[in-house]
């Protein structure tokens, strides 16, 4: 019987925390986590007058719902919409579709290469301030 060795380990992030301010002065915060071992989605935006929140992405993540919450005037609960997606999660079929589309009728497809490689620049400043507990400042790579 051949013995293999053990598994080394491996250098992941169990957690990240990031907190981002756009030139507009708006924040964006987010947490995404490896010791989180419940299946889990949570996307939400606040405002001055309400927020959107999605929960759920079908499957083990649960049902996908929708809730808009709008501030009343006069104080108290906020008003609120939910809607739930009870269907089926069709996203990574239309994204394989869309890029197969792009590439048969030759144009960029709806997330480009550039959109990749600023999310890379964004990933290689969250390292960096990290390492260095510094603020890091991205120029806007056009």
């Amino acid at each position: 019987m051949p013995v293999f060795p053990a598994p080394r380990p491996q250098r992941l992030e169990d957690n990240a925390f990031v907190l981002l301010r756009a030139r507009d002065r708006g924040i964006v915060q987010f947490h995404t986590s490896w010791t989180q071992w419940v299946n889990r989605f949570s996307f939400e935006v606040f405002g001055r007058t309400g927020c959107v929140a999605v929960e759920g992405l079908g499957g083990s993540y649960g049902t996908e719902t929708l809730t808009v919450s709008r501030r009343r005037n006069e104080g108290g609960r906020p008003a609120q919409e939910i809607e739930t997606f009870a269907g089926p999660d069709d996203s990574w079929l239309l994204e394989w579709q869309e890029f197969v589309n792009a590439i048969s009728e030759g144009r960029q497809p709806l997330a480009s290469g550039h959109d990749g490689l600023e999310t890379m620049r964004l990933v290689g400043a969250l390292y960096e301030s990290a390492r260095t507990s510094q603020i890091v400042k991205l120029l806007d790579n056009g």
